[in-house]
Order: structure tokens, then C-alpha cells, then sequence
């Protein structure tokens, strides 16, 4: 296991990149100017910086800021604590659990997302199903990035904004009285109405 522990000193690994055959640790703020590999488990307890990828074959536990340039891929589950950016992709082959604050300004994909906190998700494909725990949550888009596309279902208990939304197929989405999304079997009328199934 690797583990990095500095407490008044930022870490900077100016490499290609870094393998890890067991567990990493991370808490303090690490700089990895390559593309970080990891065979289990990944913990970032503070600030982790990947100028290029960021590979966890197993579960992803990140508590604290993380900031990732190109993709970041986990095979297992990913759970995302607070002030996560994410500039590229990124692919979780299982779940995402995003507790606070995660920002994705490229495609985000995976079976099922849980955000429980604020989050902005912009040009967002969702493979699976979303589910929304939290105050907020802004689904947007910039003006030149790909609008959101859900594939699954929505279960909503917080407040949710969507902008830019966009089903496979074109139709138009709505969300259902018991709070999944839909799409309007008919075109909305003019005050807005449609039959959401």
C-alpha cells in the first residue's frame, strides 16, 4: 500500500505516470502531472490533482477536492464526498455516489448516479438510472456542449432544474407524478400540458 501523508507539504510526482498494485491514500494535496493507475481501491481524503488519467479498477472513495484534466475511469463503484471537478469524462462502470458539490463538464456515465448534495452535471450522458437526494441540483449544459441525455430513470425528493434535457429518441421528457422522468406521448399544448408516461 502507498500511502502519502504530509501535513503542511503539497506532494507533486512529476512523472508519466504512477502504478499502484494495492491500496492508495491520499491526505494531502497531491499533484500527479501524468496518469495515475490504481489495481483496488482508491481513497483521496484532501486535494488530488491528474493532469492526465485517473484509472481505478475497484471502488473510488474521494472525500475532498478532486481535480481531473482528462478521464477518469472506475471499474467499481465511485463515491464523490465534496468539490469535485471534472474537466473530461468520466466512467463508472457501476455506481456514483456524488455527496457534495460535483461538477462534470464532459460526459459522465454509469449504471446508477445518487447525488445527495449540489451538482451541477453538464453535457451529461446517464446510462442508468439518476437518483436525487439532495436541496438542488442544476442538470445544464454550456452553449456549445452536448445537451444531457438520461437513458434511465429519475427518482427525484430534492429540487431539480433541467435545462437543455434530451431524450435518445427525440421526444420530449417530462417528469412523472411519481417522480421519474417520461416523455410526453403527445405534444405538449400550448400552456405546457403533455401525458407524461
Amino acid at each position: 500500500m502507498l500511502v502519502f501523508m504530509y501535513p503542511s507539504v503539497a506532494l507533486t510526482l512529476d512523472s508519466w505516470g504512477m502504478i499502484v498494485a494495492g491500496n492508495l491514500t491520499v491526505e494531502n494535496e497531491t499533484i500527479l502531472h501524468g496518469s495515475l493507475y490504481v489495481d483496488e481501491d482508491a481513497f483521496v481524503g484532501d486535494d488530488l490533482d491528474v493532469s492526465d488519467d485517473l484509472v481505478v479498477s475497484d471502488d473510488a472513495s474521494l472525500m475532498d477536492d478532486l481535480r481531473v484534466y482528462d478521464d477518469l475511469t472506475v471499474d467499481g463503484g465511485g463515491s464523490f464526498g465534496t468539490h469535485s471537478t471534472f474537466d473530461s469524462g468520466v466512467s463508472v462502470k457501476k455506481r456514483i455516489y456524488a455527496e457534495n458539490d460535483v461538477i462534470v463538464y464532459d460526459q459522465l456515465s454509469s449504471d446508477i448516479l445518487y447525488v445527495s448534495g449540489d451538482s451541477n452535471l453538464a453535457s451529461t450522458t446517464i446510462t442508468g438510472d439518476l437518483w436525487v437526494n439532495a436541496t438542488d441540483i442544476l442538470l445544464s449544459t454550456s452553449t456549445d456542449a452536448l445537451p444531457i441525455q438520461l437513458n434511465g430513470n429519475m427518482n427525484v425528493t430534492g429540487n431539480v432544474t433541467l435545462l437543455e434535457l434530451s431524450s435518445p429518441d427525440g421526444q420530449v421528457l417530462c417528469i412523472t407524478s411519481d417522480g421519474f422522468i417520461g416523455t410526453c406521448s403527445d405534444q405538449p399544448s400550448g400552456d405546457g400540458s403533455c401525458t407524461c408516461t
